[in-house]
């Protein structure tokens, strides 16, 4: 007759722990937490658009200006003049907004550069082309917002409500380059005199309530 197996010997202190653990094991379905099964990226990553239904994984800013024609890189860029259409190029597409407009005094997009202001994009700064900024008012503009990935976002048709002008040396315009992200980056000491001395205008922009002009990078 064959001797039962031995078991293993459990101190008394141990022998409550090591049964649970038993039961636990016994117990425990072979299947990930639930935590593991839920990936809250997967599904929101793969779709193209966001909530507000304009395309999450954005554009260049090539593509930006290729379609949207601008002479500049500044927040509010003032529209550059399309050459006419031929038999070897077809004429370029031209923004409804500025329609009939003069170039030269029109802003075509507004480009709101990552960390360069403080509260975007409904305040943005910037020191030029204050001319732009009367005849503007109440335009519906596109805006553009620049994301980590260096692409830009389209936020949709903004309109120029209102602005005030900083003395360069001010107290506002220092406080402003002190506290945006792109004062962390290192600068030479005459970029820094030519940001703190210039003048700059703080320019307030609201979403329009008039969205029917749409994407211009769609249309």
């Amino acid at each position: 007759m064959d001797s039962p197996p031995k078991q293993k010997y459990i101190p008394p202190h141990l022998r409550n722990r090591a049964s649970g653990t038993a039961i636990a094991q016994e117990q425990a379905p072979n299947v990930f937490p639930a935590a593991f099964n839920r990936c809250p990226f997967t599904a929101i990553n793969s779709m193209p658009f966001s909530r507000s239904g304009y395309r999450r994984d954005g554009y260049t800013e090539t593509s930006i200006r290729n379609r949207v024609l601008g002479g500049t890189t500044h927040t509010f860029v003032r529209c550059a003049l399309p050459l006419p259409g031929s038999a070897d190029h077809p004429e370029l597409w031209v923004d409804p907004s500025v329609a009939g407009l003069p170039w030269d005094e029109t802003i075509c997009r507004i480009m709101v550069h990552l960390e360069g202001h403080l509260s975007p994009p409904e305040e943005l700064w910037t020191r030029h082309g204050f001319d732009l900024l009367a005849s503007n008012q109440n335009r519906r503009i596109p805006v553009f917002m620049q994301m980590r990935s260096k692409k830009w976002e389209y936020k949709g048709r903004y309109e120029v409500v209102g602005w005030t002008v900083h003395n360069g040396g001010s107290e506002e315009v220092r406080s402003f380059i002190m506290q945006r992200g792109e004062s962390k980056k290192p600068k030479s000491a005459e970029a820094w005199a030519t940001a703190l001395g210039e003048d700059w205008a703080c320019v307030q922009v609201r979403l329009s309530d008039d969205q029917s002009l749409g994407n211009p990078m769609d249309s």
